[in-house]
């Protein structure tokens, strides 16, 4: 062989029974145990490393979810008797049986409640039913103006049942039974008319009743049956 050319080198040979002995060992050493927490400070590292991305991440992520609870929980008003209402933090929505009944109530009156000039409560009419169905309201009485002025009645609410029908996400419904009591004078004579009702209401809540001074829930929709 000439002096230009470079001579292999003789590749060593590897015991493989050694070679298995330092695998083991190498696992052995990368291996978990708890006791590496307080003796291998690069374990320590990685472990309080971890809780410290974990604890991280709930300080990010735990705001959303108080304020998706606070509105899943929505604060809901209680009325009582004298009319008035304040916002309750312990009630859900579809708990809140007694708002729907009395709102449901006050829409009826507000709707029923009528005399040949228009409505007895207009104002309470505008706050609680929503521009479609308060379009509706005001159709059904022009129609029945006629009669009214030349019958001189005067219609109340007589209200025998509410219920509530179901609650579904921001929306409420109740059916209302009564009749309604029609007092007036034709050529001379007074007469009295009680005929039955059955009125079902769709009630939607009120997403800022305190910027909008409305009440907490409005009508969006009803329809009347009255026998006659």
């Amino acid at each position: 062989m000439s002096h230009d050319e470079h001579e292999m080198p003789e590749r060593s040979s590897v015991d493989p029974a050694k070679a298995r002995a330092h695998g083991k060992q190498l696992r052995a050493r990368n291996a978990f145990h708890p006791l590496k927490l307080f003796t291998d400070n690069a374990w320590a590292a990685r472990l309080w490393f971890l809780i410290a991305l974990m604890l991280l991440g709930w300080v990010v992520i735990q705001p959303f979810f108080i304020i998706n609870a606070y509105r899943t929980r929505e604060r809901v008003v209680i009325m009582d008797g004298a009319g008035t209402y304040s916002i309750a933090p312990t009630l859900d929505f579809e708990e809140a049986t007694h708002l729907h009944e009395e709102l449901a109530l006050w829409a009826t009156y507000a709707l029923f409640s009528q005399n040949p000039n228009g409505f007895d409560m207009p104002e309470l009419l505008d706050k609680l039913f929503l521009n479609d169905p308060l379009k509706k309201a005001r159709q059904l009485h022009a129609r029945a103006e006629k009669e009214l002025r030349e019958k001189a009645i005067h219609q109340k609410v007589e209200v025998f049942e509410i219920k509530v029908l179901q609650t579904r996400g921001d929306q409420v419904f109740t059916q209302v039974k009564g009749q309604l009591i029609r007092t007036g004078s034709f050529e001379g004579k007074t007469f009295v008319e009680d005929p039955q009702f059955t009125l079902t209401l769709v009630m939607y809540r009120n997403p800022n009743m305190l910027e909008n001074k409305r009440y907490p829930l409005a009508v969006m929709s009803f329809e009347e049956k009255i026998l006659l």
